[in-house]
């Protein structure tokens, strides 16, 4: 399957800047001998909301997001506006506060914001 560019920039990008999600896209090559971004952008939102204490990979990754937003690429957007808003929602449904405390942990990050509300 052919990866949009800008998906694959994208994904190299988080994949670079966090460590333990290069090891995350490195299994999901290995299991799926491709990489499938929205099955791989599920799993990155995942394991970083599972560890949003520890603030420093929630940080970057929002980062990461928000930067990729703020380029208004159709590709990109709808892969992160369908994968991170959808695992939080998920997520949020089995504990409420974990909505809140995501949206307090976002800061400034409008587009992301705006991605989690008006979706």
């Amino acid at each position: 399957m052919k990866i949009d560019n800008n998906i694959n920039e994208f994904i190299n990008s988080i994949s670079k800047t966090i460590p333990e999600l290069d090891m995350i896209l490195k299994e999901h090559i290995e299991y799926y001998e491709e990489i499938l971004p929205y099955v791989l952008m599920d799993e990155f939102s995942s394991d970083v909301i599972e560890r949003i204490d520890q603030e420093l990979s929630f940080e970057k990754f929002t980062q990461i997001i928000e930067e990729e937003l703020l380029k208004n690429n159709s590709e990109t957007s709808t892969l992160i506006k369908t994968t991170f808003s959808e695992t939080i929602d998920s997520y949020a449904a089995e504990d409420k506060s974990l909505h809140t405390k995501i949206l307090s942990c976002l800061g400034s990050k409008e587009k992301i914001k705006e991605t989690l509300i008006y979706r």
